[in-house]
């Protein structure tokens, strides 16, 4: 620490009350006494009365110390100032040490880095250039001027190193480094500071930004093991919670990063224990949880995660959460539920990536489990709410594909709503063909209506008319001339289908019916 000399005066026989020697004089005593409110007082008191006494520099010089004592630093600077402005070089160094010191604890780093620039060109002590060194580096790192900083840090290592500030030195000339994006040197000082200084607070702090910073790097195995070996220090072990909780933090990254599956669950696990039930990073922990539990093929704990990790306030987390509790269903071989999951995924996040993947996966999950018309919705919402995606063109095939291997009229006119309105035509044509088949004569005219008010393609509308001309027999109150219409656009529209024979017959037996004979015998011809 500073040392401060102050002269006292020899004791005289007092001509007066109060000379400015005995007022020095006495507050010298109460300086030496520690009483140094009272010194203050009084040296306060002398400057103002005899500003240009000789002894005013050191008075000055004591006032500063009392007010640095006092932890009173910012009326101790313009005491320094004040013993500085003398040039005295008895009082220059001890002056300009206690500007640095007041204006560092002030945080007035500015002011504290001219005066400890001024102080390192007069002659010090080993024991005062240090502190001198090390509060410039201090100052000059505070400003962000790493380079000064750095170089003032070293400058302890290389000249005072059996000074109590190396180990500090060492630390804060990492920093500097590590600001200047200097990694190797970074690493070459907090590796001395971690060998040489086995006590010093903050070596636990060096050694997770060096594994930190490899985790950075991508360098997965060496982090790993500056992690562990951070883990087991006992220096670490006292430091505070939050350094080894970031520690832990850091290893699980790296053991997810190295796919080492087996031991990052354990430590998961015991983030849990520790972690409140509100925390966020309880969330991501169980969504890391469920990805360990999945990848070693453990489904049933992999569930229980992902659907904690669904529960997140951040809806990135609670997105990831609730698909891939989705795709662990399918695992367990529980479709419909994947299938509920995946639907509802995509609809809570609809502007998600991955909404239009996750509705595939739903219409895929419903056809295994046999719910075709579930599987259809949700193939139908891939092509309404995401029409440009691959997605699009893939649930369009299953949609088809699906329609087609309905083979009951019940069930295929309640996947009418899915159909696209391409596909709508062929499958109304379906619809009426099943219920023909099935002579369900009545249930078939509401789909034949609706596909030939459609107008669609000539050939549809051809087979929609024959059907129509066909069943009308079949039902009463059906005119022959409306029979007759259709089958004669049926043929005309389609003269040579693979029912067009059967229509022209049926056309000649019509027109006897209806005492035309010659239109009978040129549709028997064509017959």
């Amino acid at each position: 620490m500073l040392l401060i000399a102050i002269s006292l005066f020899a004791m005289t026989n007092r001509v007066q009350a109060q000379t400015p020697e005995e007022q020095l004089a006495a507050a010298s005593a109460l300086f030496d006494a520690q009483k140094y409110a009272e010194a203050a007082q009084k040296l306060d008191m002398f400057l103002m009365k005899t500003p240009k006494h000789p002894r005013a520099g050191a008075a000055a010089l004591a006032l500063g110390r009392s007010r640095t004592e006092l932890k009173q630093f910012a009326l101790a600077i313009p005491a320094y100032e004040k013993a500085s402005a003398t040039k005295d070089p008895a009082l220059l160094p001890s002056a300009l040490l206690g500007i640095g010191e007041a204006a560092m604890s002030t945080r007035q780093y500015e002011k504290a880095a001219t005066a400890l620039d001024g102080a390192i060109k007069l002659s010090l002590k080993p024991e005062q250039a240090a502190l001198v060194y090390y509060w410039l580096g201090q100052a000059r790192f505070q400003l962000k001027q790493y380079v000064p900083a750095e170089e003032a840090y070293t400058h302890i290592i290389r000249e005072y190193r059996k000074s109590e500030f190396v180990a500090d030195a060492y630390w804060g000339a990492g920093l500097s480094a590590l600001r200047q994006k200097k990694t190797d040197t970074m690493r070459q000082l907090f590796q001395e500071l971690i060998s040489r200084y086995p006590k010093s607070p903050d070596r636990p702090q060096a050694m997770l930004i060096l594994a930190q910073t490899d985790m950075e790097a991508k360098r997965y195995r060496e982090a790993r093991s500056e992690f562990e070996a951070l883990l087991r220090d006992a220096g670490a072990k006292s430091a505070d919670k939050p350094l080894l909780q970031e520690a832990e933090d850091g290893l699980i990254q790296t053991l997810l990063a190295l796919e080492d599956y087996g031991a990052a669950v354990p430590r998961l696990e015991a983030a849990l224990t520790r972690l409140p039930t509100s925390d966020l990073q309880r969330f991501r922990a169980q969504l890391s949880l469920g990805h360990c539990r999945s990848r070693q093929k453990q489904y049933s704990p992999a569930l229980d995660a992902y659907q904690e990790a669904a529960k997140s306030p951040e809806s990135a987390v609670a997105a990831q959460g609730m698909y891939w509790t989705a795709n662990t269903q399918l695992a367990l071989e529980h479709p419909a539920e994947a299938g509920i999951t995946f639907r509802k995924f995509a609809t809570q996040f609809s502007k998600h990536e991955l909404a239009p993947r996750s509705l595939r996966r739903a219409g895929e999950a419903f056809d295994t489990a046999k719910q075709s018309l579930e599987a259809m919705s949700a193939y139908r919402a891939i092509l309404s709410g995401y029409p440009n995606t691959p997605e699009a063109a893939e649930a369009r095939k299953a949609l088809v594909s699906l329609i087609e291997g309905v083979t009951d009229p019940v069930q295929l006119k309640a996947a009418l709503k899915t159909v696209p309105p391409a596909e709508r035509p062929a499958t109304l044509l379906r619809l009426a063909r099943l219920y023909f088949a099935s002579q369900k004569y009545t249930e078939a005219v509401e789909p034949l209506r609706d596909l030939v008010q459609s107008v669609p393609n000539s050939e549809i509308l051809a087979e929609a008319r024959y059907l129509q001309g066909a069943i009308g027999g079949n039902i009463p109150k059906t005119g022959t001339p409306a029979i007759v219409t259709a089958y004669e656009e049926a043929v005309r529209l389609a003269p040579k289908a693979s029912w067009s024979a059967q229509a022209y017959a049926r056309l000649a037996w019509l027109y006897l019916e209806l005492k035309a004979p010659v239109k009978a015998e040129k549709a028997s011809s064509m017959a």
